[in-house]
């Protein structure tokens, strides 16, 4: 049975033996705790999950964690990742589904320094762009959609660990990052 949701969603005013939770399940989160979660944060802040009958223990990604890998062999782990991850792991036959999305937009964008004079994707034409493992159909997408050849623009791979050396002079033009980061 799920409780109704409670008048009051402020933690403070809320009485924790009153918020018993009915199930437990973990929410490893692909990325560091950000912006990018503040949702499903705020639910936890404001006890809604609680409010629900779930005892929700949300936990933040780290290096070498596949949260495609933790979430194929534990039933009471939940996750979120990038289209491209969920389906090269179905692919592999690992037994996982997307049920939901949490964007209705890929916020998914390219940055560079100002020097490289850099204003639109046509201008990377003949230049390197470094990318997360897990964006590249979207940027398959991006060009086709901008009438750009694969072969136009050199794209590569880089880690996360890579990512803000990478646009140093004489690396990369330009990387991946999310649109709501403010470098």
């Amino acid at each position: 049975m799920i409780p109704a949701a409670r008048a009051s969603n402020d933690p403070v005013q809320d009485n924790e033996s009153d918020l018993r939770p009915d199930f437990k399940l973990i929410l490893q989160l692909d990325w560091k705790f950000n912006v990018q979660f503040a949702g499903v944060l705020l639910a936890d802040y404001y006890n809604l999950y609680r409010q629900q009958g779930l005892e929700v223990d949300i936990r933040s990604w780290d290096f070498g964690l596949s949260v495609t890998d933790l979430v194929a062999n534990n039933p009471a782990i939940i996750s979120c990742s990038e289209q491209d991850v969920i389906l090269a792991a179905q692919v592999l036959g690992q037994p996982i589904r997307a049920v939901a999305t949490m964007f209705q937009h890929s916020p998914l964008g390219l940055m560079s320094l100002p020097e490289s004079q850099v204003k639109s994707l046509h201008d990377l034409v003949g230049r390197k762009v470094g990318i997360h493992s897990d964006s590249q159909k979207v940027m398959d997408l991006v060009l086709g959609f901008s009438q750009i050849s694969e072969e136009d623009i050199e794209v590569v791979e880089i880690s996360y660990r890579e990512n803000l050396t990478s646009c140093l002079p004489g690396k990369l033009m330009r990387f991946s990052v999310m649109s709501w980061m403010n470098l």
